[in-house]
């Protein structure tokens, strides 16, 4: 079942395993990168989205960071939280 998977998905482990050594000796490299998580589970998510386009997912990971975070206004009910603009 497995092997199915990876051959629609087109994702074999030697791919995987060459794609993750280079993103996260790129994040090791990147002067301005200071704290970054490069466990498998994060840095496959941008490598997939990339179609495991190194040089694609790096430029992902970069803007990704410099995206602001929405501030969420507090509520008594957490169900109605509102963004802030």
């Amino acid at each position: 079942m497995s092997s199915e998977f990876e051959s629609v998905a087109k994702e074999d482990e030697n791919l995987k395993s060459q794609a993750l050594d280079q993103f996260r000796e790129w994040i090791a490299k990147h002067p301005k990168i200071k704290k970054c998580r490069t466990d498998d589970a994060f840095l496959l998510r941008f490598l997939r989205t990339k179609k495991f386009s190194v040089p694609r997912a790096c430029e992902q990971l970069v803007n990704e960071d410099k995206a602001p975070i929405p501030q969420v206004q507090p509520s008594r009910n957490k169900e109605e939280q509102v963004p802030v603009t």
